[in-house]
Order: C-alpha cells, then structure tokens, then sequence
C-alpha cells in the first residue's frame, strides 16, 4: 500500500484524534464494539481480562474508516484479514486504531507515534505560552496598584 501525502495524513490523523462516538450512529458504534470483542475474544492474550473498548476508542477505529473509505465494511474487512492472518492483537485497544490506519491508509505506527509527539510538543507550548502570558498579566496588575 502506498503513503497517502503528507497533508493528506494529516487530515486523518486529525480526524481520528478529534473523533467523537456521538458523530456516529448507535447502530455503527455497536457493530465495531461487537467486532473488536470478538475479534479480542479469538486473538487476544491469553492472560489478558480487558473491558469492553471505551467509547472514544470505537469513535477512532470508525474515524479511521470514513464512509469514503469504505465504512464499517472495511473495518471488518480489515479484521477479516487480521483473523486469516492469525494475528495476535496488542493488549490495549489503542492497537485497533494503529491497525486500521496501517491497513486503511498506510500510516504506520511511527508516524502515528511521531505525530501524536509532535502535538504533546505543540499543546506544551501552547500551555507554557497562556502560562507566560498569565504570569505577565497578574504582574501587570500588581505593578498598576
């Protein structure tokens, strides 16, 4: 599978990270759960008693498949693969999402794993900016009293 563009992968990465289960219908957030609950059931580790995946995790698996991409149907598309594949699934539900943005969109988990660092970096600097920006205000403040 080729690379999809830069922007273009940043566009998915946005879209899975901001992705929320009420965006989507009851319906298709019940039918990925289901999915990756039995696909956990037959693949998963053997010492592993995880609960059901959380809700923004469903959100993102199905975030990762856009009607554009194929849906629900190519979520379980994909898990049909892994299963013929036999592939073990990671011990965090997280492992879905990695997965369904290699096999979807060719993203693999290092970009993924260098984008989300690279965000943490961004927000920090937003946070010691506001924190920069506070500090100078209540200073301001005091110096005009």
């Amino acid at each position: 599978m080729e690379k999809p563009k830069e922007g273009r992968a940043e566009k998915i990465l946005l879209r899975v990270d901001q992705a929320e289960a009420a965006a989507y219908p009851q319906e298709q957030i019940e039918i990925a759960k289901t999915a990756l609950l039995s696909y956990r059931a037959r693949f998963g580790q053997p010492d592993e008693t995880a609960a059901e995946p959380d809700q923004k995790i469903l959100a993102q698996v199905l975030a990762c498949a856009a009607p554009e991409d194929g849906g629900i149907i190519r979520i379980q598309k994909v898990l049909a693969e892994l299963a013929i594949e036999r592939r073990p699934c990671g011990y965090s539900w997280a492992w879905f999402v990695s997965v369904m943005l290699q096999r979807i969109h060719g993203i693999g988990w290092q970009a993924l794993r260098q984008w989300r660092a690279g965000r943490k970096q961004a927000r920090h600097a937003e946070l010691a900016s506001f924190s920069d920006d506070a500090i100078a205000a209540v200073a301001a403040r005091k110096a005009m009293r």
